[in-house]
């Protein structure tokens, strides 16, 4: 099976092969409309790039009232989009080990039961951090990286510049419960908090299905009632992320039916 590295490598050589250009360390401060009609990006550094469509994979929030702003977007529409449901729960610990830390390759899960994984999420609904939670844990050599739920975005009693370190040593001690050798090869860790991938990945909330899914959050109900097409009001404007039909994850569907419906 290929690797996701692989897969990302394929997607860049197939972009080019058209005569695409691909950048990385671009951020897009925002989206250039006129008259309803978006007409391209500005980046960052003050750079204008023109295009005749545009496409975001951002979440629906970022793009919508980050990059193009309500001041170009109908009333109630604002109105529903800054209601979507985003809540994000996920923290993410990666550890740099010696290699002798004993967790088979791949990935494996500490879910002992459904009444743990409900406990679990408990804590998140009471914006408190979940002290028996759920783990999933991918392995490739000597880097182990582990998806902890819950931990909510917003916290109710602190914050995360305090209870960064708190969810790193739960991760480690619940997963050391099942693999005894893991604290003592450990060489270097790096925490990504909910409030981390809001602020470096553009995740509102730290929200990484780019909205919860929920009944009125799913399917042709993402991101909002009347707009699974992956259209926007802003003409030539589309929205191929998580957050609109065919997420959240990443499957690739959400992408393949925007490109779909373009004109």
């Amino acid at each position: 099976m290929g690797k996701a590295g692989e897969i990302t490598q394929a997607l860049a050589n197939a972009v080019k092969s058209f005569g695409g250009e691909i950048r990385t360390e671009s951020e897009v401060k925002s989206i250039k409309v006129e008259s309803q009609i978006a007409k391209g990006v500005i980046l960052a550094n003050g750079e204008e790039i023109l295009a005749n469509q545009i496409l975001s994979s951002a979440d629906p929030k970022h793009t919508l009232l980050k990059l193009v702003g309500a001041q170009d977007l109908p009333p109630e529409f604002v109105w529903h989009t800054q209601s979507i449901k985003m809540r994000g729960s996920v923290a993410k610990i990666h550890l740099q080990t010696n290699g002798s830390h004993g967790i088979p390759e791949g990935t494996v899960v500490v879910a002992p039961s459904i009444k743990y994984l409900e406990r679990a999420y408990d804590a998140a609904k009471y914006g408190e951090i979940s002290e028996k939670p759920y783990l999933e844990v991918t392995t490739a050599g000597n880097v182990v990286s582990i998806h902890f739920q819950s931990a909510p975005y917003a916290l109710k009693k602190s914050n995360w510049q305090v209870e960064g370190s708190k969810v790193e040593k739960l991760a480690i001690d619940t997963l050391a419960e099942y693999f005894p050798n893991l604290k003592s090869s450990i060489v270097n860790r790096k925490l990504i908090s909910p409030l981390d991938l809001e602020q470096t990945y553009g995740l509102t909330e730290g929200d990484l299905n780019h909205g919860q899914l929920m009944l009125d959050q799913f399917l042709f109900m993402r991101p909002l009632p009347g707009w699974s097409n992956h259209k926007t009001p802003i003409d030539n404007l589309y929205l191929c992320g998580s957050g609109v039909h065919g997420g959240g994850g990443v499957s690739g569907a959400a992408g393949r039916n925007a490109a779909k419906s373009l004109k």
